[in-house]
């Protein structure tokens, strides 16, 4: 059976596959431990920011620079508390398409 790409933003991890429309992955705080960027080709970005508006920050940038690799940011055993997390795909997707996934471990 094929693998059917799909966003998991209700668990640990939390788990983005498709990447054609906004996604809220949280609007209170939450603590990531890490986040694993799978990408498909080089040239691949993927943020996160602080919210899906004008005004707001890119808050993580994860960049693939060979195809099939992965770049992982990890922020300790304590993790990082970011007060929201979005992922705006008008303001930070560049090349995200089928076959890239990034997991989001939460402490």
């Amino acid at each position: 059976m094929a693998h059917t790409a799909a966003n998991s933003t209700n668990k640990n991890p939390i788990i983005i596959e498709v990447f054609d429309a906004d996604i809220e992955i949280s609007r209170s705080p939450i603590t990531v431990k890490a986040i694993l960027f799978q990408s498909a080709a080089a040239g691949d970005v993927f943020a996160l920011q602080d919210g899906i508006i004008i005004t707001s920050q890119v808050v993580v940038t994860l960049a693939q620079n060979i195809s099939g690799g992965s770049v992982y940011q990890y922020f300790g055993p304590d993790g990082h508390t970011f007060d929201k997390l979005y992922f705006d795909t008008s303001e930070v997707q560049s090349g995200l398409s089928a076959g890239d996934r990034v997991i989001i471990y939460l402490k």
